[in-house]
Parts: C-alpha cells; sequence; structure tokens
C-alpha cells in the first residue's frame, strides 16, 4: 500500500507498510514516540472501560499491534479478536492471543456482517491514507452491530465544546475550513510522517466520515465516558469518538460500573473534588477533606463515586449539621458507588461531605486513602 501521489503537500510517494514494521515495535520507546506497544496498564484500563460501558460479549480491535487488550478482554471471558496491519506485530505477539489476532487491511475485514457488538480502534485510524477512510468507517459500520469506539488524534473545536488539537499551521486552517484532511503532514527529523500520522482532521471531518457511512456520533456517551475514572491520565489525553448505527441512547453500563445514568436533574458538585471530566495532562488534583454545599429540601438522593487508594479511609456525611452515615472506602482502586438519601425538611438543608475530624486523606509519606471524582445529587422521584 503506497500514499498516493499528489493529496499531500509536503511529502513524495511513500510505502504505508514499511512504517509498520519491525523497527516500529522493536522497542519501549521507538523513534516514533510511541510507548504503548509493551503490555501494561493502558491495555488493562481500554478492556474495563469496554467491559464497563458496554457490557459486550463479541468485541473486534482493529489496529490491536500485540494484541494486549485483546487478551486484557478474553481473560475477563469476553470473545475478543484482533487485527493489524503488521505482519510483525502479529507474529511477536504473546502466546496468549495466538490464533485470536491476525493481519488484515482495515478497509477489507475478514468478518461477516454485524459480527461483534462493539468494535475498537485505538489510535489507529490517523495511521491511514485520508483517501482511504471512508471505505474504512463502511467496514466497521458492516461489521458493528451497535458500538464503534476509537480515539483519533483530533484538531480543533469539537461541536459539544471539547477542544482538540490547536490549529497553528495556516495551510491547516484551510483545509479545517473547507472540510477536509489535512495536506500538509507534520514530519519528524527524519522528513517522516511524525509519529506514522497520515490523516490529520478536525472532529467535523471524522464525523462526516462515518455519518456517511450510517453512524451517528454518540455525544452522550462520550461526556461520561470522560468522567471514568480510569480515563482519567493518560487516557484522557486521547480524544474519544464513539459511533452507534441507533438513534439516541443511553449506554448499557455493566453491574458494578461507576457510571450513573438518570432522567432526573443532576447537579454536580465541583469545589473541592477531582474534576475528571477536565482531564487536565498535570497529575490528579485530589480531593480535599470536605465539601460543602446546600440543596433545596424536598428530598434527595446523593450519589459518590469514589475509588480507595493503597488504603481504606471513612467518608461521613452530615446534614444541616447532623450526622447522616458513613461510608468505608476500601483500598484498591476498584469503582465503589454509595448512596445517601436526604431527607426532606424546611428551607435549603446545608450538606457536608469529607473525612471525619481528625482523619487525613494522606499519610505522612503522601499515600492517597481514597480519590472522590464524582458526587452529584439526584431529586427524589
Amino acid at each position: 500500500m503506497t500514499a498516493e501521489s499528489g493529496y499531500f503537500s509536503n511529502v513524495s510517494e511513500f510505502s504505508i507498510g514499511d512504517l509498520y514494521e519491525e523497527t516500529y515495535f522493536a522497542a519501549e520507546e521507538t523513534a516514533t514516540g510511541y510507548t504503548t506497544y509493551q503490555d501494561g496498564a493502558w491495555a488493562e484500563r481500554l478492556a474495563l472501560v469496554t467491559r464497563e460501558f458496554f457490557a459486550p460479549r463479541h468485541v473486534v480491535e482493529i489496529g490491536c499491534a500485540r494484541g494486549y487488550v485483546v487478551g486484557h478482554l478474553r481473560a475477563a471471558g469476553i470473545n475478543a479478536l484482533g487485527f493489524d496491519y503488521s505482519h510483525h506485530a502479529v507474529a511477536t505477539a504473546p502466546a496468549a492471543v495466538h490464533g485470536r489476532i491476525g493481519r488484515a487491511d482495515a478497509s477489507r475485514l475478514p468478518l461477516v456482517a454485524q459480527s461483534c457488538d462493539v468494535l475498537l480502534s485505538f489510535e489507529t485510524l490517523e495511521h491511514l491514507h485520508p483517501q482511504h477512510i471512508p471505505r474504512t468507517a463502511a467496514e466497521f459500520a458492516r461489521c458493528a452491530r451497535d458500538w464503534v469506539v476509537l480515539t483519533i488524534p483530533t484538531y480543533g473545536d469539537d461541536e459539544p465544546g471539547r477542544v482538540g488539537i490547536p490549529i497553528e499551521d495556516a495551510e491547516h486552517a484551510v483545509d479545517a475550513r473547507e472540510g477536509r484532511a489535512f495536506r500538509k503532514l507534520v514530519l519528524d527529523a527524519r522528513g517522516q510522517p511524525d509519529l506514522g500520522h497520515l490523516t490529520l482532521a478536525t472532529w467535523r471531518w471524522w464525523s462526516a466520515q462515518f455519518a456517511a457511512a450510517g453512524l451517528r456520533r454518540a455525544h452522550e456517551i462520550e461526556a461520561v465516558l470522560l468522567r471514568h475514572p480510569f480515563a482519567s491520565d493518560s487516557l484522557a489525553t486521547w480524544y474519544w469518538h464513539v459511533f452507534t448505527p441507533h438513534p439516541e441512547r443511553r449506554v448499557g453500563v455493566a453491574p458494578g460500573a461507576s457510571v450513573v445514568m438518570n432522567d432526573t436533574p443532576i447537579w454536580q458538585i465541583g469545589a473541592g473534588w477531582h474534576p475528571i471530566e477536565g482531564h487536565a495532562p498535570a497529575a490528579f488534583r485530589w480531593s480535599q477533606a470536605q465539601a460543602h454545599l446546600s440543596i433545596p429540601a424536598d428530598g434527595a438522593r446523593l450519589v459518590l463515586m469514589a475509588a480507595g487508594g493503597p488504603r481504606q479511609v471513612a467518608l461521613e456525611l452530615t446534614v444541616d449539621g447532623q450526622p447522616c452515615g458513613r461510608r468505608h472506602i476500601a483500598a484498591g482502586w476498584a469503582p465503589q458507588r454509595s448512596v445517601w438519601r436526604i431527607p426532606p425538611g424546611a428551607g435549603l438543608r446545608r450538606i457536608t461531605l469529607g473525612v471525619p475530624t481528625g482523619q487525613a486523606l494522606h499519610d505522612a509519606r503522601g499515600a492517597l486513602g481514597a480519590m472522590v471524582w464524582s458526587v452529584t445529587i439526584e431529586k427524589e422521584s
């Protein structure tokens, strides 16, 4: 497969296949700059997010490299397959996924129609030529019954207000305005496409490619996905695109998942708590010891999402100065959900949520007791 001559303004024709062989995968830190071709927490988290949000039975990952995400999904009892364009990646995959991953072109997959509940492709489509994207999107739509879940480095501002990679090049700005993928590539010191990226485009451009294939972008799912605790550090710097052939719907969250979705009005508490939806590239801003708010007096539920750190920690709720219960957040990073019912009363209810007096969130060594990433107040129906 070669890059079609005449499309890009600053590179000549080259072999796309040559970009993704042994030198690309040979080390944890290669000339491409990638560090994710070794197994690790990133693959485990992607598998966890897939399981929790979409509760799939059959998953296909496109651009699976050595199949680490596929391996974690299979270990959780999910029927998962993977395909990658690189001979080398498939040949050097771990034994646990032998026979479960194979080589294939993303635009011509060896799958029957609607063969998976969820089709995944993480940090892959930007490596394809822009002229190959429409037929790849059509192939993804053919194979996926319910969800196409992608991460793609994406430029410019998104329609719901999310921000992508800034558009700083004048030629890129013209292409974005005219609705096409960028013709000028970003090049590395060798004059090769930086990070192997061939399709540089805006949110609008990517959404249009999948809309033409009959897939709707599920903004409502992306908004919830970005609040997931395991998408809160390195994964949050990726740009998530979720598509579905179905009308607007709420995701089928697996039992025990860390997401609250309902039809009641919700007020988010911000001050003092870790703003997961902000997904700043810096380290976590850990919870303060207490947060205070006032809520209407007609009855409500307080829903807390928290994860334990190296040790257990208690969180205590008071309403108008009176204790209203204590919850223990167990050690370990499993998502934990706690619910308190706030009884009706007169006027506004004054609520305090935090660690009991005399207890610290951090110990003397700085080890975290708990992270609170979401507190919501739901009206009682």
